[in-house]
């Protein structure tokens, strides 16, 4: 199937399968019109940044000038030369930068100290404080728990044109969230997992905080790639809630 509403009746949000289809432009125009495509991976979408879910918190966005940017690289397909790398802290479910190819000048940027390897980091992240990398704009943000130290990990907001997208790292529900609404997100990626952190219900209240168009389920296992039973009861609740399942990819239409 091209897209495919998920199997429980809840019309709040949408599941995305790895189908394997092709369109034309005619029916992709009516298939947005109605809900997002689903694409494979190895798709493209001429409208814009395509989304990749790799499972645990690890994507890939492929802008739509051909930039790649890979978010806490872990288990997954990083064979397409990465123009930046951003790693929210040092845990090894998080940071596997070895395992990315990267393009002559790629950017890794990280937390001090999360990136094994002397010279892997080439910038050193801090919550706050803004930087460009592959003529894309990216601010880090807090992002902490229990299990997470201030300072150790990061969230990332990311400006891709006119395009904004929120990656929240390992996190709960934290006071600095509502500083994010002002950026007005297209889409938000929040952890799910309710064991390192925030479980799906905690997680929803963070997604009517920052008031993204679409928030998606990421991290939504304490071990495991993905949860489906986390993801979608996040998706339930949060406003513009969309599933995305392990190696599918979506356009990130805002």
């Amino acid at each position: 199937m091209l897209f495919s509403p998920c199997p429980f009746a809840f019309p709040r949000f949408i599941l995305y399968s790895q189908a394997e289809v092709s369109m034309n432009k005619t029916a992709a125009a009516a298939a947005l019109s109605f809900g997002l495509m689903a694409m494979p991976a190895s798709a493209g979408a001429e409208s814009g940044a395509v989304l990749t879910f790799y499972g645990r918190a690890s994507v890939k966005i492929r802008t739509a000038a051909g930039i790649v940017i890979y978010i806490d690289p872990y288990r997954g397909d990083y064979s397409e030369p990465a123009d930046l790398i951003l790693v929210t802290h040092g845990h090894d479910d998080h940071n596997v930068v070895a395992k990315v190819a990267k393009k002559a000048g790629c950017a890794v940027a990280a937390p001090a100290g999360a990136v094994p390897g002397k010279a892997a980091t080439t910038i050193t992240v801090a919550e706050g404080r803004e930087f460009e990398a592959a003529g894309v704009r990216v601010l880090p943000v807090a992002a902490y728990n229990k299990n997470h130290g201030r300072g150790e990990s990061v969230g990332y907001v990311l400006a891709i044109g006119s395009l904004v997208l929120y990656h929240s790292g390992d996190t709960s529900r934290i006071p600095e969230m509502s500083e994010l609404a002002a950026r007005k997100i297209d889409w938000a990626l929040f952890c799910t997992d309710g064991f390192w952190n925030m479980g799906p219900a905690e997680a929803a209240e963070c997604a009517r905080i920052v008031g993204a168009k679409h928030s998606v389920p990421i991290h939504s296992s304490p071990s495991g790639l993905a949860k489906a039973d986390n993801a979608q009861a996040f998706a339930k609740a949060a406003p513009g809630g969309v599933v995305v399942e392990v190696g599918a990819s979506i356009p990130l239409e805002p």
